[in-house]
């Protein structure tokens, strides 16, 4: 009779006591005889699971992944549909399960407002030799569409060692991504105001969807990651989690691509003029209510330029438009290069950045990187995050003749720009460098591997 197969799991689980055993001799000062040479420690294999893998790399676990396997490290990632050519990357989401989704989903999220309950395409994930292969499984942005159910978590995080990155409030609402002024996720979510805010629904289903939230976090196991203290004191205060610990690991930027670079020629490469004012910011349009457009053009139109001014819009200028009897507006689309996107805020004076809602603000910490000053607004995160008013100004929320003032203030001063500019390009490489994320994340991997 054929020896059965010992499943890989079970492997795992023995190299994962051995390696804890000869750890905790080493740490007490035994010396531990053994016939054999000692063999070097091997780091975790790490299951990134995530939406999208290069959009959002910068935060969604792509760059993590990437860096990760530069290493040597085993990393696998994956996502509802692949996009890169990596042979670590992969879609989860099968044949049937695309066609159950088709049916479910326009039921359960379009009608009934069931948000990431009900589809089934995240339950592949279980089938995959990447997921039993994992000695840790990072959960990163799984709410960018509908394919992956919040459901499955608790089972997960009994399967697998789990860190659980909550990117913005989403998982402790109603059915928003940001709730800006209410406080009703803090009670449960009953009768919402706004139910065409992001992540909209058709029907008052938030004080279900909170329950249900609620529910799937407190059966699951792991530690959370928050990128800010201002995001950290929210989970706190929602009372979804008291029993996970929730640490605090700020996103990190490539310091070598985001650096400063010569205003002048980065000026030319967008044909922009050498001595011209030029004020940047990610315009999504007039409607959108999180970054919050519309105060930046009200401010730029209560300022009086001196000279010839650039606004250099990333994304679009679908609201910056309105400013083109004034100002030239360069329209820069969507920019997923980071090369790119560095050329651009070098080639600004200044980043402005006065969102209504921001858990943390990845783009604050890339111009600074660059050496730009950067404006944003209270009542978010990224006054922390810019370390204003010693690093980056901040002013009050929705305030556009503030904000119009500390545009009008800055640029009147050069001195002043460059000294906002050299201190936030040093804060960005002490406090936001790569390096210093993906560390954090290693260590805490190795962390939760070990228990």
């Amino acid at each position: 009779m054929s020896r059965s197969k010992k499943s890989p799991r079970n492997a795992t689980s023995r190299n994962r006591c051995a390696h804890r055993r000869q750890f905790d001799a080493g740490a007490a000062g035994v010396v531990v005889k053994s016939k054999a040479p000692a063999r070097r420690s091997i780091s975790p294999a790490v299951l990134q699971v995530s939406t999208w893998d290069e959009e959002g790399a910068r935060f969604d676990g792509l760059e993590i992944h990437r860096a990760s396997r530069r290493l040597g490290a085993r990393s696998s990632m994956a996502v509802s549909a692949r996009t890169v050519a990596d042979d670590g990357v992969f879609a989860v989401p099968n044949r049937i399960t695309r066609r159950v989704d088709a049916r479910l989903t326009p039921l359960f999220e379009e009608k009934l407002g069931f948000q990431r309950i009900f589809a089934t395409s995240g339950i592949a994930l279980f089938l995959r030799r990447e997921f039993w292969a994992a000695d840790v499984v990072h959960l990163q942005l799984l709410h960018g569409a509908p394919w992956f159910s919040l459901l499955q978590i608790p089972l997960l995080s009994r399967l697998k060692p789990v860190v659980w990155t909550w990117h913005d409030p989403w998982i402790f609402s109603g059915h928003c991504v940001h709730p800006l002024d209410c406080e009703l996720w803090k009670t449960g979510c009953a009768r919402c105001p706004d139910l065409a805010l992001t992540l909209a629904v058709p029907r008052d289903s938030s004080a279900v969807n909170w329950k249900l939230k609620r529910f799937v976090v407190r059966h699951t196991r792991g530690v959370i990651v928050v990128a800010s203290e201002w995001m950290k004191r929210r989970v706190e205060e929602s009372g979804m989690a008291p029993h996970l610990e929730c640490r605090v690991i700020p996103f990190g930027v490539d310091t070598t691509i985001f650096r400063p670079r010569d205003p002048i020629e980065s000026r030319r490469a967008l044909g922009i003029d050498a001595d011209a004012h030029v004020v940047a910011f990610r315009d999504r349009g007039p409607g959108e209510k999180f970054k919050n457009s519309a105060v930046v053009v009200e401010a730029l139109r209560r300022h009086r330029p001196t000279r010839k001014t650039y606004v250099l819009c990333f994304e679009s200028s679908q609201t910056a438009r309105r400013l083109a009897e004034d100002y030239e507006v360069v329209d820069l689309g969507w920019v997923a290069s980071a090369e790119e996107a560095a050329i651009a805020y070098s080639a600004a004076d200044l980043f402005l950045m006065p969102s209504k809602a921001e858990a943390f603000g990845v783009m604050a910490v890339e111009a600074m990187a660059c050496g730009v000053p950067v404006i944003v607004a209270e009542g978010t995160s990224l006054p922390e995050v810019v370390k204003a008013p010693y690093v980056g100004v901040s002013v009050p929320q929705g305030d556009a003749e503030a904000l119009a003032g500390a545009i009008g203030s800055l640029l009147a001063d050069p001195a002043a720009r460059r000294q906002r500019g050299d201190a936030g390009r040093d804060l960005a490489v002490s406090e936001y460098s790569f390096e210093r994320y993906l560390g954090a994340h290693l260590r805490l991997y190795e962390e939760r591997w070990s228990k």
